[in-house]
């Protein structure tokens, strides 16, 4: 894939992923362990990719434990398996694509970035994940609100006073 043709396959990938290629036996399905995510939802377990509908596709050749950028199409929540253009393998700071392009990894990831405006690291542990701090924000936030009601309330009172109506 050449630099022409990576916009147009960046905004119609569901997904873009850059991650270790953890199974893929001979014609068995492939699993990727995300490390970063360029588009789609970052999450932190395996994406299994699947061949269903694309009998008549050429797939992608995957190497156990090797590194790769692909960009992914699916739907009804399941990822297909890519394509040979739709597949960067990263080795040593260079990515190199089926076509024969070649460029450095982090070029290829920032001109990724530039059309997708995003860069996601999946987190690395449940302690990792988006959570809610009680003493830091939920007690203080709930102890403002209820100095606010209570000097509403007595306001309230005071006018009541004045306009009875």
């Amino acid at each position: 894939m050449d630099a022409a043709n990576l916009s147009p396959a960046a905004l119609a990938a569901n997904v873009i992923v850059v991650g270790t290629v953890v199974v893929a036996p001979d014609g068995g399905p492939a699993v990727l362990r995300p490390e970063a995510f360029l588009r789609g939802s970052a999450r932190r377990d395996d994406i299994a990719l699947t061949t269903a509908g694309r009998a008549d596709c050429a797939l992608a050749k995957f190497t156990p434990g090797a590194r790769v950028l692909a960009f992914l199409g699916g739907e009804d929540g399941m990822l297909w398996w890519p394509g040979p253009t739709q597949v960067w393998v990263l080795d040593g700071g260079q990515a190199r694509s089926e076509s024969g392009d070649t460029r450095p990894e982090a070029t290829l990831v920032n001109q990724i970035r530039a059309l997708t405006g995003q860069y996601a690291v999946p987190a690395s542990g449940a302690g990792e994940g988006a959570s809610l701090d009680w003493s830091g924000t939920v007690i203080p936030v709930g102890a403002a609100l209820i100095v606010v009601l209570g000097l509403a309330l007595v306001l309230m009172r005071l006018w009541h006073r004045i306009d009875p109506s």
